[in-house]
Parts: structure tokens; sequence; C-alpha cells
């Protein structure tokens, strides 16, 4: 299973509300977005990686996190395969930013 809808699944109804809200976006869309393979936003992973605490990282988010977030992809080497957590001061990638514009 999906490792978001899998942290959805563990929160209550209020607190999946809240999660959507603190992250910018409604749990329908989360839902509907995975289960369309739809590729979130940068800006909504790194939201979903921070409010989760970590639960959630930006590379359970996208296939594709190597090349957006490259800082990532080189801590995960210097950790042997470890993301470290959260890095809740990553800047915006130059890849995520094209994608923002």
């Amino acid at each position: 299973m999906d490792k978001l809808i899998a942290y959805l699944n563990s929160l209550t109804k209020d607190q999946r509300t809240e999660f959507a809200a603190r992250c910018g976006t409604s749990e329908g869309y989360m839902r509907k977005a995975r289960s369309t393979n739809q590729r979130f936003r940068c800006e909504l992973c790194v939201r979903i990686e921070m409010v989760s605490d970590g639960a959630v990282t930006r590379p359970d988010l996208r296939d594709d996190w190597a090349d957006v977030w490259p800082e990532l992809a080189a801590n995960r080497k210097s950790n042997g395969g470890a993301t470290g957590g959260s890095n809740k001061g990553a800047k915006m990638s130059r890849a995520c930013s094209r994608e923002a514009a």
C-alpha cells in the first residue's frame, strides 16, 4: 500500500482533515491523486513531509525525487540508503522551480 495512503488511514477523520489543511490541500485530492498516479507538485511534497514529521517523505511521493531534490540523493548515498529523515530546511531545486512557473 502507498505510504501516504497508509499514513492517512492511520489517522482519525478529524486528524486527516487537519493534516490535509495544514498541507494546503484536501484529503480527497491526495487520495485521488495517488489512485490515478498523478504527480504531486514539489511544494505539496515538501509540506506533506514536514506536516507528517517525516513519516511520509519526498522520495515516498515522487519517483523522480532524486532529479528534483539532488541533495536528498547525495544524503541517501552518504547514509547508506537512509533518507536521514525530514530535511525541513530544503530549498526548492531548479526542476521544482520550473514546475512552479
